[in-house]
């Protein structure tokens, strides 16, 4: 084996440029993959839906929106459209909507976070209050038809 310039045998040198050719390609291939994933973090952006409660639109701030094939709406605002009221546990990261004398505890945890308020399943909370709730796919909105009123 000759010696080049610094001291390392040729086949050193050799295999030193198949490691680093090798590393080249490994951070090309993650470079691509992370590419592929961001474009699939795109494709799979919340969609923005319509709710009716009733038949009577309920706008909402920030807006009901479909992620990962669940709708998701304010907690506080989509309880109170359906007559309920919410109480806070922060100790707990909980909530007790109550309607009447039925209570549903919903955790922090079951909702996502958007704009710093939480959102929840609305048809979690909805049947969960007695409420029907169906998907209308042609009019990309979910609607709600509130509980007949509980006697007090």
């Amino acid at each position: 084996m000759k010696d080049l310039a610094g001291g390392f045998p040729i086949a050193i040198m050799g295999l030193w440029h198949r490691y680093v050719g090798e590393v080249t390609i490994m951070r090309t291939m993650l470079i691509l993959v992370g590419c592929l994933l961001s474009v699939g973090m795109v494709a799979a952006a919340d969609e923005i839906v319509s709710v009716y409660v009733d038949g009577k639109q309920v706008a909402f701030k920030p807006d009901a929106r479909v992620r990962d094939g669940k709708a998701y709406a304010p907690l506080r605002e989509t309880s109170e459209a359906l007559g309920s009221e919410v109480q806070w546990n922060a100790q707990a990261q909980l909530a007790v909507i109550c309607r009447g004398s039925a209570c549903v505890p919903i955790k922090k945890s079951d909702g996502i976070i958007v704009n710093n308020q939480l959102l929840v399943p609305l048809r979690v909370l909805g049947e969960a209050l007695g409420a029907k709730v169906a998907w209308d796919a042609a009019g990309r909105a979910v609607r709600i038809a509130s509980p007949p009123k509980f006697a007090h």
